[in-house]
């Protein structure tokens, strides 16, 4: 609030620390302190980053415990300007999976800021495309942890809580790579915790493996290391069998 009154009339919190406010995932202890004003005369204020913009409303700013605040899908777009994508999609698939913001208010925020005259940002368009319509934000944080592992490491995206059908019955996977038949599950204890839904969670895996997928599971003690080499092995596992069937 001090930097927003120092920073004169219509200024509020924005980017990192806008996340901050709104808790989003990624940036809960982040210290930086970032103002945004509707005017480009920036004040100097010392440690506070100052930012300016011509693009104002409800769909943009908000308030939250009484600070003036951008919102939530103001500060993820304004954050694929700063900050490493895969950490502006872990607060994005946070904020969804939260419900402090939807696809639908992220798009139109989106499409205000890309308006004639100003840069789109390709992070924010990619992020939008690659969930469609059918999307599913609801997968534990630890699950897409390991999503960001995996990407980091320069290896395929795997598309997030895949539904696999098994004669009349469907299944929900984490991560999947359709194509190969390779299932990535987390197991934590909060969703495990009962005797059903470990046996469930069995009779799952067999049901899928005995269709031919290759199903991954990594717990809390799993390293980044222990993710990134498995999920490696398994993807050149099944692309050395698709070769080896067509010779």
């Amino acid at each position: 609030m001090s930097a927003c009154l120092a920073a004169g009339g219509g200024a509020h919190a924005s980017h990192r620390t806008a996340a901050r406010i709104w808790l989003l995932a990624g940036f809960e202890s982040d210290a930086v302190v970032e103002v945004t004003t509707p005017t480009r005369r920036r004040r100097r204020i010392d440690d506070v980053i100052v930012h300016d913009t011509q693009v104002l409303g409800p769909r943009h700013v908000s308030s939250r415990h009484g600070i003036p605040v951008s919102t939530p899908a103001r500060a993820l777009c304004d954050l694929t300007w700063r900050c490493p994508p895969s950490l502006v999609e872990r607060a994005l698939d946070d904020a969804l999976r939260r419900r402090v913001t939807t696809l639908r208010m992220l798009r139109t925020v989106y499409l205000d800021l890309a308006g004639p005259g100003r840069r789109r940002s390709t992070v924010m368009r990619a992020l939008l495309e690659a969930r469609d319509v059918g999307f599913d934000p609801t997968g534990s944080p630890k699950a897409l942890q390991v999503l960001e592992w995996i990407v980091d490491a320069g290896l395929p995206r795997p598309v997030v809580e895949h539904r696999v059908r098994v004669g009349r019955r469907s299944f929900d996977v984490d991560l999947a790579y359709p194509e190969l038949q390779v299932a990535i599950e987390y197991d934590g204890w909060d969703s495990h915790r009962s005797r059903s839904s470990f046996a469930s969670d069995r009779a799952r895996q067999n049901e899928l493996e005995l269709r031919g997928w290759l199903v991954l599971r990594f717990t809390a003690t799993s390293t980044r290391d222990d993710v990134v080499r498995a999920v490696r092995a398994a993807i050149e596992a099944r692309d050395g069998e698709r070769k080896t069937s067509r010779m």
